[in-house]
């Protein structure tokens, strides 16, 4: 079963075009494993076609491996629709963060973005809080995704990194 697996995500990597094969295929292997533990086949319609390319997906995104979203979705034998929500119940089931600063420069191809989002949201916090009492300061949810949306925005605006 694992010859298969491997030769089914070899295929797939091909398929898509992607330079670092073997580092891919063994996330995407590795993230089987764990849908296979934690996620009922019976739940996902598309199943036996829509995983293994999933897995892809996802592990594309850890290992910041850009691709093209419009293939990947082709590739799965499914809608869009049913693509993107079985993604998304996949990465709750692995508590995989839906939407973090990776995702957005995977997302919306600005890499050159990554290395200076940790920090802006830092710089954000401290500036943003100075004025603050320690119990406002205590209320804020610093994991809500408004943060980090604003802040990839100011700086992709800021660098002229998106394109779109």
């Amino acid at each position: 079963m694992v010859r298969r697996n491997t030769t089914i995500f070899t295929n797939l990597i091909r398929e898509l075009g992607l330079q670092v094969e073997v580092e891919i295929k063994t996330k995407a292997l590795e993230l089987q494993k764990e849908v296979d533990r934690k996620i009922d086949a019976k739940l996902m319609t598309h199943w036996h076609s829509c995983k293994p390319v999933l897995c892809i997906h996802i592990a594309c995104e850890m290992l910041r491996v850009p691709f093209d979203k419009h293939s990947i979705v082709k590739l799965a034998s499914t809608t869009e629709q049913n693509y993107y929500s079985s993604l998304s119940y996949i990465k709750k089931a692995l508590d995989i963060p839906l939407l973090n600063f990776d995702s957005l420069t995977t997302r919306f191809e600005c890499p050159k973005a990554l290395p200076y989002l940790e920090t802006m949201f830092e710089i954000f916090k401290i500036n943003w809080t100075q004025q603050l009492t320690n119990a406002n300061i205590e209320t804020i949810d610093w994991d809500d995704v408004v943060f980090q949306v604003a802040v990839f925005w100011c700086v992709c605006k800021t660098f002229g990194l998106y394109n779109n």
